[in-house]
This record gives C-alpha cells, structure tokens and sequence, in this order.
C-alpha cells in the first residue's frame, strides 16, 4: 500500500477518534472552514469514488451558539447514563469472557466493561508502551482509543495486522452506528456516524474480509 494513502487512512481514522470527543473552539474552527469536510471527502473519492451523505460536516459559518448545540448532543448521545445501549465500549457490546475456565455468573453474559477485549487492548498498548489517558481510565477499548490505535496500525503496520484489528476489535461499531442513528442526532452527528460506519466497512472491504456486525 502507497505511504501516502496509508497516511491519509490513518488521518481519517484520528479525525473519526477526535469527532467522537467532547466538542470544543478547535473542532468548531475545523468544522466552519470546511478543514473535517475536505479531509473526508479526499478519502471516499480516493477510496470508493463518491462520498457518503456528509451535509452535517459542511462548513457551518451563521451559528454563533453551534459549540453550546453540539455540546448538548454530544452528551445526550456520548454521556446519558440512562442510554446504557449508547455506550462507545466494546467490551459492553460482547460476551464479558470467552474462557471457558472461568466460573464468575457474568461470563457468558454483555453489558460489563473491562472484558476480554479490553485485556487485550491493554496488552496492545503495553506491547508499543502507549499509555491511556486519564479520561479512559477504566474504558481501555473505548472507540476513540481504538481508533487512535487502528490510526497507529495503518500507519506503521502491515494489512494483515489491520485486517485483524478490524475484525476482532471494531465489529461492534456497524451496528452501534445503526443504533446511535435511531436516536435521531443533530446533522453533525448524523454525518460523524455516517462516516464512522462507511470507514470502517470500507477498510475491512479493502483488507478483504467483511466486518460482521458484533452487536445485537
């Protein structure tokens, strides 16, 4: 694969990871002057030859409050603990365990965080000695932190790592996105999940093995 083109998929993927954070003055100056619009566009015409429905990601100049209204979606969407089937962790989407030695009631069931998945993020990060931020303490296989990490792969990695990074830690996010839709999201985010979803289908087509969704 080109350095090239495996740099601007790792830039997609760290643009994904940022627009899945708490809104901030840098997100809304990159989304007002078209920088988020532009970096996506470049990689679906490159890669598929269109692009997805991205009108929430156009330059939005005439909104003075735009950074209190994404603030507000972002936590309805990212943060209200009373929307437990919004949760951007992969190990709630999946059995907490898979060792069939262990004997704990919660095994063979979902809904628990720090799961096999996120031990094997751990192990991931430890063996390229990244360390994961304060706020994810706790959350190590949360979607922003593999993103940054699927960012990491792309860049300096081989495909068949990537294929199966893809495979057995972002399965879960074809149906979150479908999820996270039906909750009917401001067209900022609308756009940042339409995008979400066709990058990752995208990329586990280009590695040659389809991405099943993981979540029911």
């Amino acid at each position: 694969m080109d350095v090239n083109f495996k740099a601007q998929k790792a830039d997609v993927a760290r643009l994904l990871s940022w627009l899945l954070t708490e809104p901030d003055e840098e997100m809304v100056k990159a989304l007002s002057n078209g920088e988020i619009h532009r970096l996506f566009s470049d990689y679906f015409k490159s890669i598929h030859g269109s692009i997805p429905s991205l009108e929430g990601l156009l330059p939005q100049r005439d909104q003075p409050n735009l950074l209190h209204l994404m603030r507000e979606d972002y936590r309805r969407l990212f943060q209200d603990s009373t929307r437990s089937d919004l949760c951007w962790v992969e190990s709630v989407h999946k059995l907490w365990t898979n060792d069939p030695e262990c004997r704990l009631s919660m095994a063979k069931e979902k809904g628990y965080l720090m799961g096999d998945s996120a031990l094997h993020m751990i192990d991931l990060y430890g063996c390229l000695r990244l360390e994961v931020s304060e706020e994810y303490t706790g959350l190590p296989d949360h979607i922003v932190l593999e993103l940054e990490f699927l960012a990491i792969l792309l860049e300096t990695f081989s495909e068949e790592e990537v294929r199966i990074f893809l495979k057995d830690h972002l399965d879960w996010v074809p149906r979150m996105v479908i999820r996270a839709k039906d909750y009917q999201p401001s067209a900022f985010y609308l756009s940042v999940f339409e995008a979400l979803g066709t990058f990752i289908e995208l990329e586990t087509k280009e590695m040659g093995k389809e991405v099943l969704p993981g979540v029911e």
